[in-house]
């Protein structure tokens, strides 16, 4: 709820390029979080068993209600303000979520994070199993594409009043593009991903997007001058709503993938004896990968048994 409300009021008090550079501020900052959440956590853990959390969370909450309260006057002016009646609110919605530049530019925004959101949700299964990487190394998914956000935020930001932002929003999708070709082109190529090269298209195109998202949402709070809050909070509901189908897409075609994966990375069986990181057994009848003891902690497909190979 704070990003939607942030983006209402940044553009009720600011206007053109200041409005984008503290958009972009913004962007940064939620770029930030990400890695700084899991240090404070640990700090915490360290400190207090796990509801410690929660109670940090709520007293966090508690305080910076207090201050918005305090510090943050309304910035919508009383004669543009919908009156808090259900029916209204409805008909306000229904009329920008049928407005067609509306769906086009929450569509492009939510579409093209959306991207990288399968990348986050998918993360254990990129990290530990297409990586090969441990459990404590996931910095090496996330570090690269926080810092690839946080400085296209920041580009967005030194850009403003520079450079035209449909010109930049085009440079931010161009950008999110050369990404995705970059990562087609390199797992097509390669026989196993692995680190950096396998991350860095991510980065790219979390840079493309913090480029153009600044942009894209001012236009679209630009087309609801009086209903900004409901362009905002519609916005960010398109984008969920994206991010859910493309992680229940991803969920659905998940274990087919890991199957697939999993038999691709099996040894060979050859009729002298299995080659690869599995061993013949003494009587040279199945190979295999040695089962992992953690695996707890690993994602679980239901994919069924480990598939075994036999010699003829």
């Amino acid at each position: 709820m704070g990003l939607i409300v942030g983006r209402a009021v940044i553009r009720d008090v600011l206007h053109g390029h200041a409005a984008q550079r503290m958009m972009s501020h913004v962007s940064m900052i939620f770029g930030i979080a990400p890695a700084v959440a899991p240090i404070l956590g640990g700090w915490l853990l360290g400190w207090q068993r796990w509801p410690a959390i929660f109670w940090f969370l709520a007293a966090f909450a508690t305080l910076l209600a207090l201050a918005v309260w305090r510090a943050l006057p309304e910035t919508h002016p009383p004669p543009a303000r919908l009156p808090l009646h259900p029916g209204a609110l409805l008909r306000g919605y229904l009329g920008i979520g049928r407005h067609p530049r509306f769906l086009r530019l929450s569509m492009a925004a939510g579409f093209n994070f959306g991207a990288l959101f399968l990348y986050i949700a998918s993360a254990p299964a990129f990290v530990l199993d297409l990586l090969g990487l441990g459990e404590r190394q996931f910095g090496w998914f996330f570090i690269p594409m926080i810092a690839g956000m946080m400085l296209g935020a920041f580009v967005s930001g030194r850009a403003a009043g520079r450079i035209d932002g449909r010109r930049l929003a085009n440079l931010g999708f161009a950008c999110s593009g050369a990404a995705m070709l970059l990562d087609i082109g390199y797992n097509l190529g390669v026989a196993t991903p692995a680190v950096p090269w396998a991350v860095l298209p991510v980065s790219l195109h979390a840079f493309g997007i913090a480029l153009a998202f600044p942009v894209i949402t001012l236009a679209i709070l630009d087309l609801f001058p009086h209903q900004r809050g409901s362009a905002s909070s519609l916005q960010a509901f398109f984008g969920l709503l994206v991010n859910a189908v493309i992680a229940g897409v991803s969920r659905r075609w998940s274990a087919p993938a890991a199957c697939i994966w999993r038999w691709a990375r099996r040894p060979s069986c050859w009729p002298a004896g299995c080659s690869g990181a599995g061993k013949a057994t003494p009587g040279g009848k199945r190979c295999g990968r040695p089962r992992s003891r953690r695996r707890w902690n690993r994602p679980r497909y239901n994919v069924g048994r480990r598939a075994r190979c036999t010699h003829a």
